[in-house]
């Protein structure tokens, strides 16, 4: 086998074998993706006081009234009735210890 051919086969490898390795990762990421149906997002708009629950899709599942810290704004320190603005993430663990479901 020539110099020529045997670097040609070396760049076709290199080429070839990091698309051979995205399928896995494609597989692990639409496994991932399916998942996304159960989930949903919570927005509250202290302004209006309000709970907005939405679904993976966008769509509106519930709207309810809520109630916040006495005082209007961000909280800056213990004690000033303020509610806190936040932006985070929720799971599904439960308290087995709660009355609660």
């Amino acid at each position: 086998m020539t110099n020529k051919k045997r670097r040609e086969i070396i760049l076709w490898a290199l080429i070839f074998i990091p698309y051979l390795l995205l399928i896995p990762a494609a597989a692990w990421y639409f496994k991932k993706l399916n998942n996304v149906e159960n989930s949903s997002f919570v927005i509250i708009n202290k302004a209006e006081m309000t709970l907005y629950h939405y679904n993976y899709k966008g769509e509106l599942l519930q709207k309810s009234a809520i109630a916040t810290g006495k005082n209007f704004g961000n909280k800056e320190k213990i004690g000033d009735s303020k509610t806190p603005d936040k932006v985070g993430r929720s799971g599904t663990k439960r308290n087995r210890y709660s009355r609660y479901p």
